[in-house]
């Protein structure tokens, strides 16, 4: 699930920019397509290194095994590390 949310970042990003620019509402909307964009690359990107995955098996929620444990239990533990 995580995946397709970086992929909704993405789209996100490219709206906000587009509205920003564009659409006249100004550098604020474009800012927070910024981060949009850092928070999708995180996602799309960083969380496949560091469960050493593919993108592939993270998108269609493939059952594999890290260290015994399910992917989704591996993703809940990495972010509840995060927030540590």
């Amino acid at each position: 699930m995580v995946a397709w949310e970086g992929g909704l970042r993405l789209a996100a990003f490219a709206i906000m920019v587009s509205y920003g620019l564009v659409g006249g509402r100004g550098i604020q909307a474009a800012i927070t397509g910024a981060f949009d964009l850092s928070i999708g690359i995180i996602y799309l990107v960083g969380l496949p290194r560091h469960l050493d995955v593919t993108l592939r098996d993270l998108l269609l929620d493939s059952h594999f095994e890290y260290f015994g444990r399910s992917n989704l239990v591996v993703a809940v533990r990495y972010a509840d590390e995060l927030v540590k």
